[in-house]
């Protein structure tokens, strides 16, 4: 069985739980109403996020993350001062690890943008510690980074019709100069150094 049929099964019964046991939701076109429709969105969301991460980590042998509220209000914060140029810039300040993504349509969910940025695996050469080919693979090695224990994550709905911007942030930070997301040190990185 391929690594995304896995990660698809793990996740379809993970989301499936809890749409059974929380009775109805918003997703079913059930509308709760205020705060509870939202309460369980956000749950949802969250679920989804943790979930999808942790199908990755799992199938590759790395320990599965644990949810983190403050890191999920940490990058709200964060994609909320974005929503008037949903522009996909990383917070300089930020002592977290970082993953951001765009759409322009709100039918990206949690596990389609963890994909997104899982599929950066194959531009990721373990052997120099770099992304071939001027390719972008930072966020795949953030998702995995072996040292990352906690993840928090937060979409928000961008101003003027300019999309929908994800946050995702980790602690302990991923993509250190001159480690390599399994450990081991290299002469090369992932990101470049100031």
């Amino acid at each position: 069985m391929s690594e995304f049929r896995i990660y698809s099964a793990i996740l379809f019964l993970a989301v499936s739980a809890t749409l059974l046991g929380s009775g109805s939701c918003t997703r079913l076109g059930i509308n709760l109403g205020g705060g509870i429709g939202r309460q369980i969105s956000k749950a949802l969301l969250s679920h989804e996020f943790i979930v999808s991460h942790n199908a990755v980590r799992i199938s590759m042998g790395m320990k599965p993350l644990l949810w983190d509220r403050k890191l999920a209000k940490y990058a709200r914060r964060w994609a909320n001062q974005r929503t008037d140029d949903c522009a996909l810039k990383h917070n300089p300040q930020s002592p977290y690890g970082e993953n951001m993504f765009w759409s322009l349509k709100p039918h990206w969910t949690p596990a389609a943008v963890v994909k997104e940025w899982v599929d950066e695996k194959p531009y990721y050469d373990r052997s120099t510690n770099q992304c071939t080919n001027g390719r972008i693979c930072g966020h795949y090695t953030q998702v995995i980074w072996h040292d990352t224990k906690k993840v928090g994550c937060a979409r928000v709905e961008c101003n003027a019709g300019k999309g929908f911007l994800y946050v995702c942030s980790y602690d302990p930070p991923g993509n250190i100069y001159h480690e390599g997301p399994f450990g081991g040190q290299f002469s090369k990185s992932i990101v470049s150094p100031p």
